[in-house]
């Protein structure tokens, strides 16, 4: 086999692409899984390459993953059997899922026996279909292959209460926060119910405020202004599993990247998974406001989330942010 894909580096033309599937991976049941294979496909598996071809091998072979949809539904007993642990099998898929995108360089690709995704002729397969037997496959394929699009529908269609307090920064600087808060983490000048920080690493001297008469749907945004690394911030407890639907307004005038991040906390207050730190996602514009949205799940361990609200490279008074109009809301 290495002398056979040796012959095909050798011979192939530029614009070829070789994908190496990784059947093996239908096992798999971690990020650290999915990533110890991308490494070995990438970089191991050239010592079984004639020199002249290795190039081509890290400049045309991708790495990819196959998922076997059975695991998840087959019994505990099965040589074929992904535990699932605490989680459902469509989460546990969900997880699984994102580690292969993630570590994939372009294509993850699904394998069932039991079911089928639409008519087949096959006798046992046509007898039910994925999304009857994986209740909420559907849902998990959609928001990880366009994740801009889930999240806007699901900031829509979500029905419960928005979290986070002074979401549409109707009040100016207030009493303090609740919840948990760092030393470095101030209340003087920021909106009520939000705290800031900026980096004195960086030599940021800006600050956090409040205009009244500037708004996305009505008068009342935070501003950020002349801060060259800092944020806005509020902490919200919450569970791991629970998954919410995120939206931001900003508007800006002058230098600078505004950005919004979730982070996670353990329940004492301790920083928590950065690895699963979220950043929003851009989502279209309305006049001079920018929208951003995304979809978070809580990881284990967390009790925490912290909505950060960014400004990086501001770089005089001139440099300003105005955010507005957020939503953390929960989601089924």
């Amino acid at each position: 086999y290495p002398a056979f894909i040796d012959g095909w580096l050798e011979g192939i033309g530029r614009d070829v692409t070789l994908v190496d599937g990784c059947e093996s991976a239908y096992r798999f049941n971690s990020n650290e899984a999915h990533l110890d294979a991308a490494n070995a496909i990438r970089n191991t598996c050239q010592n079984l390459i004639s020199p002249e071809n290795r190039y081509t091998y890290r400049a045309q072979v991708q790495v990819s993953f196959g998922i076997y949809l059975d695991a998840y539904v087959n019994p505990p007993d099965s040589n074929w059997y992904i535990d699932a642990g605490d989680q459902t099998p469509v989460q546990r898929f969900e997880q699984n899922l994102l580690s292969a995108l993630n570590a994939a360089d372009e294509y993850v690709w699904l394998y069932g026996e039991q079911a089928s995704w639409w008519p087949s002729p096959h006798p046992t397969a046509d007898k039910q279909r994925w999304v009857d037997l994986m209740p909420g496959i559907e849902e998990v394929l959609w928001s990880v292959t366009d994740p801009v699009a889930y999240a806007m529908r699901m900031v829509e269609e979500a029905d419960g209460e928005n979290a986070l307090a002074n979401a549409d920064f109707s009040e100016g600087a207030g009493g303090p926060p609740e919840g948990l808060q760092a030393d470095d983490w101030v209340q003087e000048g920021a909106p009520t119910g939000w705290s800031f920080w900026q980096s004195k690493s960086a030599e940021s001297v800006g600050n956090p405020g409040w205009d009244g008469k500037v708004g996305c749907d009505a008068p009342g945004a935070a501003t950020l202004t002349n801060v060259r690394k800092g944020c806005l911030i509020q902490s919200l407890e919450v569970k791991p599993g629970e998954k919410y639907a995120v939206e931001a307004w900003y508007r800006q005038k002058g230098e600078g990247v505004a950005s919004a991040t979730m982070r996670w906390q353990t329940p004492e207050g301790e920083w928590h998974a950065q690895h699963l730190d979220r950043f929003l996602s851009p989502a279209g514009t309305e006049g001079e406001w920018q929208r951003l949205v995304g979809v978070v799940t809580v990881p284990e361990g967390s009790g925490h989330m912290i909505v950060l609200l960014n400004s990086d490279g501001q770089q005089s008074e001139d440099d300003v942010f105005w955010w507005d109009d957020l939503k953390v809301l929960p989601i089924e």
